[in-house]
Parts: structure tokens; sequence; C-alpha cells
């Protein structure tokens, strides 16, 4: 794969998991190796020395992501798995668990390669493992991160389980059911004790997330809040560059809500959170509030939205209802 990680043009935005198997496999130059975990599921190890020049430190930390394949074209990446992308500025070593859709990697062609991968103890030469995920792909970070004890995990928004008797409050997912949560590898939070520290981030805005959370927390999971961010939280640490610097403070045992808060502090002038701000204030009818909103990004961007909700807002305020923005 040489230098280029964005492997992919626009066309190929809609690929299946095996149009895009077999594309990495004809390109590959030997740095990538891929295990094939039946028709909805792949592994892909890496060791990216070719990416920049590495120390003997950063050769000793292995990064393992999970995604599905729609991700792998968000955020402009191109086709490219994100820890491709992390171990081109880092010199980490990475493994990609990447599934076809969202199935929360519940297929046991997965558990027998987990199964294979402690067995043979492929992940004990690194000193330092980070499995991270966010959502369906957060849980199953946690979930196998039994594979090597004492790594770190770093999730965002991750569901604990779906099992019914557990987690039958959350009906966002209710097909995916089928798909079974029960042993090997089943309750997320039960399979992370093992690791070293285990790190949730969620919106407590997000009743549903804020419910799996606790789930993780009892397990003795740090969980760590992310105001009104919801579903942008990777978007927003990657477009600031405080993804790295996140999973590094992981690694290091030294991720507290105060640092996280602090790497977030961007989200104040990051237009999708501005977004999601006033659909909030106009969810709860604050039109005070999504004037706010709109004033402070029309400051700064040229935010045609914005100023159309503005001057909607104006036109019913009456004039002793108005209010100061100064």
């Amino acid at each position: 794969m040489g230098n280029e990680v964005h492997i992919f043009d626009a066309t190929f935005a809609q690929t299946t998991l095996s149009d895009w198997l077999d594309h990495v496999d004809r390109q590959d130059d030997g740095d990538c190796f891929i295990d094939f975990l039946g028709p909805k599921h792949a592994c892909l190890t890496a060791d990216h020395h070719d990416f920049m020049s590495v120390n003997a430190d950063q050769s000793k930390t292995l990064l393992v992501t999970f995604e599905t394949i729609s991700d792998f074209w968000r955020g402009g990446r191109q086709g490219t798995p994100l820890a491709w992308q992390i171990a081109k500025t880092t010199g980490w070593a990475c493994m990609t668990f990447v599934s076809e859709g969202e199935t929360w990697f519940r297929d046991h062609y997965v558990y027998s390669f987990i199964d294979r991968l402690i067995d043979e103890g492929r992940l004990d030469a690194y000193e330092n493992v980070l499995f991270y995920g966010k959502g369906s792909c957060g849980y199953a970070a946690a979930a196998f991160s039994l594979a090597a004890p004492s790594a770190t995990v770093l999730t965002i928004a991750p569901q604990a389980t779906l099992l019914p008797n557990i987690a039958g409050w959350d009906h966002r997912f209710n097909q995916a059911r089928k798909l079974g949560f029960s042993a090997p590898y089943g309750f997320a939070p039960e399979m992370a004790e093992a690791a070293r520290a285990t790190y949730v981030l969620f919106d407590p805005a997000m009743d549903l997330d804020h419910m799996h959370a606790q789930l993780f927390a009892t397990h003795g999971a740090t969980v760590l809040r992310t105001p009104y961010l919801s579903n942008i939280t990777q978007e927003l640490l990657m477009e600031s560059d405080q993804l790295v610097p996140l999973m590094t403070s992981a690694l290091e045992g030294s991720l507290t809500q105060s640092r996280l808060s602090s790497m977030l502090r961007t989200r104040k002038t990051y237009l999708p959170y501005l977004r999601q701000l006033l659909h909030i204030t106009d969810t709860r009818d604050r039109a005070g509030l999504s004037t706010r909103v709109c004033e402070f990004t029309l400051e700064r961007y040229q935010a045609p939205r914005f100023r159309k909700r503005l001057e909607q807002l104006k036109a019913k305020m009456s004039p002793e209802k108005d209010i100061s923005v100064a």
C-alpha cells in the first residue's frame, strides 16, 4: 500500500465488503494480512512501518479497531480504515475488524478467530494494546478485548448488550436481538473487566446511551460525558486532531473528564455541533437560546440555514419578548 493511505476513489463509495477486500488484496504489497471471517466479517492486520520512521516504543503499541465497511467513507476517508490513518501519524501497528453492516460482530467465525488469537497469544508481543470502537462497534471492542488481557478499551456510545432481560428498554435495535448476545463474548461490560482500563464516552442527553454507559460503570469502567455531541463525537475529535491524544491518554491511564472536556473545547465553533445544538433548543422550544445559537453561528459562518431560522425566530418574537444578545 506504500505511503498512500487513501486507496479508493469516490466510485467505490457503495462497495461491498467482499469487493473492498478483493481490491485491497490485489493492491497489497505484503504489509497487510487479511483474515476472512465468513461472508460478513474480516480482520486486517498491518504493521505500517512504511508510513513513517517509528521508534521502538511506537512499534510496541497495537491499535485494534472495529468498524463497518460504510465507516470507511465517512469523514472524507475514501475507503480507508481509521486505524490506518492513525498508524500514519503514530507508527502503531494496527488490527482492523470490519463488518458488512451493523452486525455487532456476533458471528461464530469472529468468535473462533478471537479464540485463536487467545490460544496463540498473537497480541502478547505488544506492550500496549488499545481496543477502540463506537456504537455497535464499541460493543465489539469491549466484548472482544478479552483477546488481550490488560489491554485498554476506549469506546464511544457502546451498547452493553441487547439481551432483552438486561437491555429490554432499548428498542432502537429490536431486529438485531436475533443476532444473539449470550455467550461467548456476550455481555461487553463483563468481558472488559479484564482490561487495564475501560473508558466509555457518552452523551448524557441520549438517555439510552446513558443507561448502557451505567451498565459499564457497574463493572468498573470510567464513564465520561460528551454533552450534546451524540453521534458526532468521533468526527469532532478527528477534525480537531484530538483523537490520537485521546487514545494516548487512555493508554497512559490519564484520561479524565477534565482532560476530555479540554479536547472537546473546539466544539463551540464546530458547525455540525452548532446544528445539533440548534435542533435541541428548537425541540425544547427555547426560542431565546435558539436565537443565540443562530447569531453566534452567523458571526463565524455563512450559514443560510441558521440565517433563515433566525429570521423565523425574530418574526415570531414581539418587541417586548425580544432578548439582548450583546
